[in-house]
């Protein structure tokens, strides 16, 4: 997550102002991305014409500016707030273009709601061509999971926020309630950049400047985060498990509720295909774009040295930040940097002799001995529960 966001920020996305477009889809159409990559792929392609489409007519009323070439990043999401199956699309998209074959940006304006509606009506027309040119209908049955039908189920059920296996089966996910979290229901008509059309929703609002590199490093990180959180999850007396929503939703539901088998269930229905990738990247971008590495970050170091940044492969980039790297860029914690005089360390020496660290732990008042590790909790599971 953490080290993701920080090789986007460092060797893909120029310093330019960029907009999150979100789209998510009907129910009956989840089921379908969720199972079948390319038809994932063939969504998201409309999506992104539709908004680089919106971009190209901008600049060419704006600039007069003919093909124009947008860029974006996608991170294809699975998951909902019930840690359900739920397919959506987070684009990163460049606010503006690049002038044909040429390293020039020309920012574009804002969207106005009346645009957001307007890409919105162009993907929701296209995937229905899409749907019907291909055979889909009102039919969305899937063949892809033909040979287990049991993932089928429990796929199907985790669209539907509902439990697949068990006693339980077509019974929706348990809610707990706190009525001290009830809200007013305002829907989507209160949100600026916000449309919702036949089942589909986009979300346009959440821009980032290309001189706020620490919040566009910080919405990464937020997008590229993991299904699930360790720290939200609990357990009850009767050893179920509950999880907390990040936010309470309107009616007041603040958990959801699972045994132990549904919750295995759950999870299982998250992971994504196999060879599915979850990161795209398109126009500009795209690694096959010939202007691609002429707009793209070029490492600080290169530059220090005398060496022309165009002369720099991106093969050069690290494949892995160290450890310090990471707690520096999210923590704000610099391990490298003395506490006392400011100065730069550096390691001297790697000691792994228990005897000689409890030696300094305990010249340094430290705890000395390892903490106490609970042991694992342990249960069966009854797959007739």
């Amino acid at each position: 997550m953490a080290e993701t966001a920080a090789l986007l920020i460092d060797h893909v996305l120029p310093k330019i102002p960029y907009r999150q477009w979100v789209l998510t889809f009907p129910f009956k159409l989840r089921y379908l991305m969720a199972s079948r990559p390319k038809i994932t792929t063939d969504f998201l392609k409309i999506t992104i014409n539709a908004i680089s489409s919106h971009l190209r007519r901008k600049a060419k009323e704006e600039y007069g500016i003919k093909k124009g070439r947008a860029g974006a990043v996608t991170m294809i999401q699975r998951f909902g707030s019930f840690i359900n199956l739920s397919p959506h699309f987070h684009i990163i998209m460049t606010q503006g273009v690049y002038s044909k074959n040429s390293e020039q940006f020309n920012r574009v304006d804002v969207p106005t709601d009346s645009d957001v509606i307007a890409v919105l009506d162009r993907i929701d027309k296209k995937i229905k061509t899409y749907l019907e040119k291909n055979g889909y209908k009102d039919d969305y049955s899937n063949e892809q999971y033909a040979e287990n039908p049991l993932m089928e189920q429990v796929v199907g059920a985790s669209v539907q926020s509902k439990i697949g296996l068990g006693r339980a089966t077509g019974r929706g996910v348990r809610k707990i309630i706190c009525p001290e979290n009830i809200r007013i229901h305002k829907g989507t008509s209160g949100k600026k950049r916000c449309a919702s059309l036949a089942g589909f929703t986009l979300h346009a609002d959440v821009a980032v400047e290309g001189r706020q590199q620490d919040r566009m490093e910080k919405l990464l990180r937020y997008i590229l985060r993991p299904s699930v959180s360790h720290e939200r999850f609990s357990f009850t007396q009767d050893q179920q498990v509950l999880y907390k929503l990040k936010r309470p939703f309107d009616d007041g539901t603040t958990y959801v509720k699972f045994t132990q088998l549904e919750l295995m269930e759950t999870l299982a229905a998250l992971v994504p295909p196999p060879r599915a990738n979850l990161i795209r990247f398109h126009g500009v971008f795209a690694p096959n774009c010939k202007i691609r590495k002429n707009i793209i970050p070029r490492s600080v170091e290169k530059k220090d040295q005398g060496v022309n940044p165009k002369d720099k492969s991106e093969h050069d980039r690290p494949y892995r930040l160290s450890w310090a790297e990471l707690l520096k860029r999210v923590f704000k914690i610099d391990v490298e940097i003395c506490p006392k005089c400011k100065g730069k360390m550096k390691i001297i020496a790697c000691i792994q002799d228990p005897g000689v660290i409890r030696k300094i732990l305990t010249h340094l008042k430290l705890a000395s001995d390892p903490p106490v590790l609970a042991p694992a909790i342990q249960f069966s599971l009854d797959f007739e529960q």
